[in-house]
């Protein structure tokens, strides 16, 4: 083989290592963001789980209170 074919596959190698390197860094950056997002999300839908879980305990109340004041007329 020819001196200029390793010259040529050395370059291709070259090219496929920085290929490789730009991708992972991609990847990774990718996967941050993901992340990130996804936190962000979590928190959100913990907030809203949180006033849901709220506004129901205190519809109950209101629920009860009624009740309550309706029971004592009747008696």
């Amino acid at each position: 083989m020819d001196k200029n074919f390793w010259i040529e596959a050395f370059k291709q190698f070259g090219i496929s290592v920085i290929f490789a390197v730009m991708l992972a860094v991609f990847y990774t950056n990718e996967n941050a963001k993901w992340e990130k997002s996804q936190a962000v999300e979590n928190t959100r839908w913990e907030t809203l789980f949180q006033k849901y879980t709220e506004e129901q305990r205190q519809a109950m109340e209101a629920i009860r209170a009624c009740c309550m004041e309706y029971h004592g007329r009747k008696q």
